[in-house]
């Protein structure tokens, strides 16, 4: 019984080693998170930002075979870029989580989604539809895509890269991407 100091010592490595190796979840905290943000960098008294049209000009079919331009896309401070295929585990996954920035943004970016495999058009409306999903999605293998491509250099599904309006990338592109750090990018694009 020399040794009953030693006890709560062990006891208190013991519990902070445990404390430390579990991750607390995310979602609890991001309401809280947003709510900063949003106060700090969204104040009443921002000046209006200047709007323009998608800097690449292109005609290209959607997935529902409907005849689309860079004017579909309207004027928009900011333009969100998202490369995906139907096979992407991530991408399929993502989809309502781009849905719902789509949503939280949509007055400001312009979203549009370049679908690798657009030879799978049925299967990606579906995935859409399911995410509920209205942004406008073409072939990346689409002709007028050929200067935009290089920008999404990664080779990787899901990859996203924000434009201004001069055609520039806005930070880095995203390879991946949980919906918060797709938000986060997009906040700081448009601060």
């Amino acid at each position: 019984m020399k040794y009953k100091f030693l006890l709560p010592i062990i006891a208190g490595v013991l519990f902070s080693s445990f404390a430390a190796c579990y991750e607390l979840p995310y979602a609890p905290y991001e309401a809280i998170y947003d709510a900063i943000y949003e106060t700090v960098y969204e104040g009443p008294d921002e000046e209006p930002e200047i709007v323009g049209a998608f800097p690449f000009s292109f005609s290209a079919e959607d997935l529902y075979g409907n005849e689309v331009t860079e004017a579909d896309l309207g004027d928009k401070e900011v333009f969100f870029v998202y490369l995906w295929a139907t096979w992407c585990f991530s991408c399929v996954q993502g989809m309502p989580g781009l849905a719902e920035l789509s949503g939280e943004f949509g007055d400001r970016v312009g979203f549009i989604t370049l679908l690798s495999d657009f030879d799978n058009a049925a299967n990606a409306a579906v995935i859409k539809q399911d995410a509920g999903a209205d942004f406008i999605t073409v072939s990346a293998n689409h002709d007028d895509f050929a200067d935009l491509l290089p920008l999404l250099q990664s080779g990787f599904v899901p990859t996203s890269i924000i434009l201004d309006l001069n055609g520039d990338v806005i930070g880095e592109q995203i390879v991946g991407g949980s919906t918060r750090s797709l938000r986060t990018a997009i906040r700081d694009a448009l601060s």
